[in-house]
């Protein structure tokens, strides 16, 4: 499977599973989703801040899927502006990887670099934001997805060897320990 193909499906999980599509997902990552748990719990009542940024993402997921991407990623800005949890930082991240991926297959290297660079500064927030033990499914996929980055967007090997393993820290992450292999088959 083609880099770019990992990593729509990786990115397209990850926004699935934060938009709590909980029927469709591995047991393992429901067990260490506290905050998402949190969010779907119909016993929980939320501030009004975080049901406002709820609506605004739900409303960022509408326009993505009616191909209206501009007005949905304004709307996931809105959104973590509103109220800035891991789990937003996570969702928005992804999709710019996703976004960046798409211009990049399409010829549009400087555009998915641009593209890129904001993903790895949302991965980067979320990452910080997330409890490590808590939440290591979702540390270790954005260590994951910064590793892609850097090795098919940038170039750089080393650093992506070093997200990839970083990943492996926090979860046995196949995808990970996957292309690890991949750089050590290249350097032989």
């Amino acid at each position: 499977m083609h880099w770019f193909d990992r990593a729509v499906i990786l990115s397209i999980f990850i926004f699935s599973f934060t938009s709590l599509a909980w029927s469709d997902m591995p047991e393992i990552i429901a067990d260490q989703t506290k905050e998402a748990e949190v969010l779907s719990s119909p016993t929980v009542v939320l501030d009004s801040k975080t049901q406002q940024a709820n609506r605004l993402e739900s409303q960022a997921i509408e326009s993505i899927d009616a191909d209206q991407m501009e007005e949905g990623l304004r709307l996931m800005q809105q959104a973590i502006e509103i109220d800035p949890s891991a789990v937003r930082h996570m969702n928005y991240g992804s999709i710019l990887f996703g976004n960046g991926v798409v211009d990049f297959k399409n010829g549009k290297k400087h555009e998915a670099v641009r593209l890129f660079k904001q993903a790895e500064d949302q991965l980067s927030q979320a990452i910080a934001g997330f409890d490590p033990q808590a939440n290591a499914a979702f540390v270790a996929q954005a260590y994951f997805l910064l590793g892609e980055i850097y090795l098919n967007a940038y170039n750089d090997q080393d650093m992506a060897h070093d997200f990839y393993y970083k990943s492996l820290e926090y979860y046995d992450n196949t995808s990970a320990r996957d292309a690890i292999e991949q750089l050590r088959l290249v350097h032989k």
